[in-house]
């Protein structure tokens, strides 16, 4: 566990155990400033554990949710992501928290998801950026993926299956229906294993009928983000017939970078 560095100062071998150490000091002797510090510095990964850990040691910080979500960095796309990660892993460690207080963490992470699907179709143009000339089915998914990773845990069901209803009561758009894909297959994962939110999202007649979501679905499912198995032969058949209407529209998608997608899903000549 300890080594001592090139300073001759002894260390630790592992990081984590400095983030564990460091949040049982902050949470049994109440620093405040360190507590600050856990919300402001969220998005430095450090202190991110370290919050993860604190929240962990309580189970239930209602105040810490709206904290995190009110105060930490959150500008561009590098902290939407690791902000939205972090979130995932602080509603799991927070499990004895109520899924109602919990569910905040999971829409503003997902709001947080769209500003990144957003900038990253944006930055498909340029020719400078790891995301250049990235198809939009490809960009959705990649979304989909990091949201699936940090919040698929048992522990999160309700939280999610609340989100879900919540979402699905809002406006049918492709925002949300995009949202309710994210949910929907997290849920579906082999940690969780729950389809009723799919199947009711694949029944939504806009969601099955638009241009690209139904193939963003079926990617989910061919990338292993959810089992095949758990996928009833009834929904495989309605995307696969869903695809095939929009096939030709489809082969243009995969061959043209997000960007040249207008807001409606034409393509912009």
């Amino acid at each position: 566990m300890l080594y001592i560095d090139d300073n001759n100062e002894v260390g630790f071998k592992q990081q984590a155990f400095v983030e564990f150490f460091a949040s049982l000091e902050i949470y049994h002797h109440s620093r405040l400033t360190h507590y600050e510090k856990l919300i402001n510095q969220f998005n430095d990964v450090t202190w991110q554990n370290t919050a993860i850990f604190y929240a962990g040691h309580s189970k239930e910080l209602y105040g810490m949710i709206d904290d995190i979500i009110s105060k930490s960095p959150n500008e561009d796309l590098k902290d939407w992501f690791v902000n939205s990660g972090g979130m995932g892993y602080l509603a799991q460690a927070l499990y004895q928290t109520k899924p109602s207080e919990r569910k905040k963490l999971v829409l503003k992470s997902l709001d947080n998801l769209i500003k990144s699907y957003n900038e990253i179709k944006k930055l498909s143009e340029d020719e400078s950026s790891f995301f250049y000339n990235i198809p939009l089915t490809f960009l959705c998914s990649i979304v989909d993926f990091w949201f699936n990773e940090n919040f698929k845990s048992v522990t999160l069901t309700k939280t999610l299956e609340q989100s879900f209803n919540d979402l699905f009561k809002e406006e049918n758009c492709f925002e949300n229906n995009y949202k309710l894909l994210m949910i929907s297959t997290t849920l579906m994962n082999p940690y969780i294993g729950e389809d009723a939110c799919f199947e009711r999202l694949i029944e939504r007649k806009e969601f099955i009928n638009h241009p690209i979501l139904p193939f963003v679905a079926d990617m989910v499912i061919d990338l292993g983000i959810i089992e095949k198995k758990s996928v009833s032969k009834v929904l495989k058949v309605k995307l696969e017939k869903s695809i095939k209407k929009k096939k030709e529209y489809l082969k243009a998608v995969l061959k043209e970078p997000a960007y040249r997608f207008n807001d409606d899903f034409s393509i912009d000549n």
